[in-house]
């Protein structure tokens, strides 16, 4: 077969195979740049091989790299005829939009939240401090220091067998922080009120620590006595001074024994308080106390009660716990058509005071009952004898009288708390 053959159909060449060499022919003809982007007819090219395309081999899935969703930019067949390149893809400010949609839609997401109000959980504590306690927690590290050097860090010399390195005992610290707080208090008092022997009054009430969130006796992570800090004792808590029946008699049971071994000596007296206001000269408004003796039918006491400081014992192992109170008892002489009632509040006391001399005690059992109510309250209270405490207070760094003084005190009210939780 020569060439003139290829080219003569009546050699016995069919009509197909012409067609065919033809349609190679033609198709050669248009292969172009153009033409693969922009064919005229489907038809007439030949199944294009995956990935020959230059956007194929850069970007084969079409993904629109700067955003997170894939535009549709399929191509499709041009109806034109005049060669023109007529690739199918969507408008640019549409896809600007939808761009800028996702980015911000992912902003709103990741943006942390912002709050108006810094929350709970966020803000920084800072406790609150009461002027007046400030004031006199500053006064009792003053005189700390002082209190310190005139005692005798070496109270008393161990009598026992066994003896300590240095052959003394130490101080108690729960007494030490009791008379530190009371010489502060007392340095200051006596500075201003020369009288003070007629006017101070030094007590211990008994009752309960109570929460103000739960309204029920504190529980703290102590098992021994200890003193509570004033700033989280007005804070968080208040005290009930009020007795069980069954402890105020089982106190009374326990001095009638005393009684009769003469260790001590009994008072009873049957009072009415009332209480009034009064504005001075000055516009100064002062709440006074108008005492009346029903036994005696004595003359109405007019006191002005100042209270000064106090300090919170807890006695986790005890019924109930203590509060020492410095104040004083101010006499007023005030014709009564000058006083203005503060309602009908009053309180009838029927009150039986046990003295313990050779430890300067009185301990106050009293029935209360306010106003005109039946109810009885039943409350119990320790007393110093102030001058007792003051001579004491005086002759500080001569011997050891004072803290001796105080600590008896105190061990008073600690024998009749473990005398109830004996019960």
């Amino acid at each position: 077969m020569n060439l003139v053959d290829l080219d003569n159909p009546a050699d016995g060449l069919s009509e197909q195979p012409r067609e065919r060499t033809e349609s190679v022919i033609s198709t050669k003809s248009r292969v172009s740049v153009t033409d693969l982007i922009n064919p005229t007819k489907s038809s007439e090219l030949p199944a294009l091989k995956s990935r020959n395309s230059v956007l194929d081999l850069c970007n084969p899935k079409d993904v629109d790299i700067s955003s997170s969703s894939t535009p549709d930019l399929s191509r499709r067949v041009s109806e034109t005829s005049n060669g023109e390149i007529t690739v199918a893809k969507p408008k640019v400010t549409e896809a600007i939009q939808n761009a800028n949609s996702d980015t911000s839609n992912y902003t709103k997401k990741s943006k942390p939240r912002r709050y108006k109000v810094k929350p709970v959980w966020a803000r920084d504590f800072v406790p609150k401090v009461n002027l007046k306690v400030q004031n006199e927690r500053r006064t009792q590290d003053n005189h700390s220091k002082a209190f310190s050097n005139l005692v005798n860090n070496g109270p008393t010399t161990s009598s026992s067998r066994f003896s300590t390195f240095t052959g003394v005992i130490p101080y108690d610290d729960l007494t030490r922080s009791v008379t530190t707080w009371l010489y502060a208090n007392l340095n200051s008092l006596s500075e201003k009120h020369p009288n003070l022997e007629d006017i101070l009054e030094l007590e211990i009430k008994v009752g309960e620590v109570v929460s103000k969130a739960t309204d029920k006796r504190i529980q703290l992570p102590v098992i021994t006595e200890t003193t509570l800090n004033n700033n989280f004792f007005l804070q968080e808590c208040y005290f009930n001074i009020n007795l069980e029946p069954v402890d105020h008699q089982s106190v009374e049971d326990f001095f009638k024994q005393l009684l009769k071994e003469s260790k001590v000596t009994a008072l009873r007296t049957d009072t009415i308080d009332r209480f009034f206001s009064h504005t001075g000269a000055r516009g100064k408004k002062t709440r006074l106390r108008v005492t009346q003796d029903t036994t005696t039918k004595r003359g109405d006491i007019v006191i002005e009660k100042d209270k000064k400081s106090s300090l919170v014992i807890h006695l986790p192992k005890c019924r109930y716990d203590l509060k020492l109170t410095i104040a004083l008892e101010l006499p007023q002489n005030i014709p009564k058509d000058e006083l203005i009632p503060e309602g009908s509040f009053s309180r009838r006391k029927h009150r039986t005071s046990y003295i313990h001399k050779p430890s300067a005690t009185q301990v106050d059992l009293t029935k209360v009952y306010e106003g005109t109510s039946k109810q009885e309250n039943f409350e119990m209270e320790l007393e110093i004898d102030s001058k007792q405490l003051l001579d004491a207070f005086k002759g500080i760094g001569g011997n050891n009288d004072y803290e001796s003084l105080i600590g008896t005190f105190l061990d008073n009210a600690k024998i009749l708390m473990r005398e109830l939780s004996k019960k």
